[in-house]
């Protein structure tokens, strides 16, 4: 598997301490994983970015890349570092059938650098085993269904993706700009919607707390959120990197990971809407779906 940390800039500091407390929770040198650190263009190199590769170099394989596309704001410029990071892994995997790198890996887990970190020490492992589940049941998306407020039921690209997905999909094709001042603030993983829900194996592997739901990251707050997740994405916390290390080495409790059928999903999405054009009055990001039996990762 290619573990991706895609990275700008702002995010520098915090992706290479993310890099580093990967590299320190494997007990083994890996063969199975390629670590791929991806930064837009001219994103400087400083030191602290050769000494973590240097680092990291002690447990995994490690590749630097240079996103090709690069843009500035929200959402162009995370459009186009997630697309110009899968776009540099699959023309590998499409003209050999697997990726360049000597694990011959075909899957890419894409990961926001900046705001995010395992909530379990074998994270890796669960991931690879969960995604293998979601290739036996026909699928090529390993994700976690998400919606807040207005935003529609879609996967968050914080996921793992078969490279044969891009194959079968527009994925690799520029997300446009909305002209609704509505939409404009949504980016890729929104627009393409409908073709990664087709696709994916949904799961609550990623807890996803967009931008922290206003909330602060702390051990109690990982520990809630390792019961049913491997990852934990949506803290830029400066201080999340301590607060993880000191989570993992109390070991928590095998993760309860949950399944979702994407058909119930979008009925209950159906629902919601109903419910809010019926209460306008209602502040959308407050309604909740009725319950599935299980944490609902992509619920506010």
């Amino acid at each position: 598997m290619i573990i991706a940390l895609q990275y700008h800039g702002g995010d520098l500091d915090r992706t290479m301490s993310l890099a580093r407390l990967l590299t320190d929770i494997e007990p083994r040198p890996r063969t199975d994983v390629l670590l791929a650190l991806v930064c837009q263009p001219n994103t400087p190199r400083p030191e602290t970015v050769i000494r973590t590769v240097v680092h990291c170099r002690r447990r995994f394989r490690v590749a630097e890349v240079i996103s090709e596309f690069g843009a500035s704001g929200y959402p162009e410029a995370c459009n186009a570092l997630w697309r110009g990071t899968v776009t540099h892994f699959y023309r590998e995997y499409e003209s050999t059938g697997s990726s360049a790198d000597p694990g011959g890996h075909s899957s890419i887990f894409t990961l926001d650098g900046g705001d995010g970190v395992p909530l379990h020490d074998d994270w890796i492992d669960r991931v690879i085993d969960e995604h293998a589940d979601t290739l036996r049941r026909g699928k090529l998306i390993t994700g976690t269904p998400y919606f807040l407020g207005t935003c529609p039921l879609h996967v968050n690209p914080n996921a793992v993706f078969h490279l044969d997905v891009f194959t079968r999909t527009r994925l690799l094709e520029e997300a446009p700009r909305y002209s609704d001042p509505k939409w404009s603030s949504f980016a890729f993983d929104v627009y393409h919607r409908a073709e990664m829900l087709e696709h994916a194996n949904l799961s609550s592997v990623v807890r996803t707390d967009w931008h922290g739901g206003g909330l602060r990251a702390s051990r109690d707050l990982l520990r809630e959120r390792s019961r049913c997740s491997l990852w934990l994405h949506g803290y830029k916390d400066q201080d999340l990197y301590w607060i993880a290390r000191d989570h993992l080495a109390d070991r928590p409790a095998p993760p309860q990971v949950a399944h979702y059928e994407t058909d119930q999903l979008l009925l209950q999405e159906k629902l919601r809407r109903s419910f809010e054009v019926a209460h306008e009055t209602v502040p959308a990001a407050r309604v909740r779906v009725p319950s599935l039996g299980a944490t609902r990762p992509y619920a506010p």
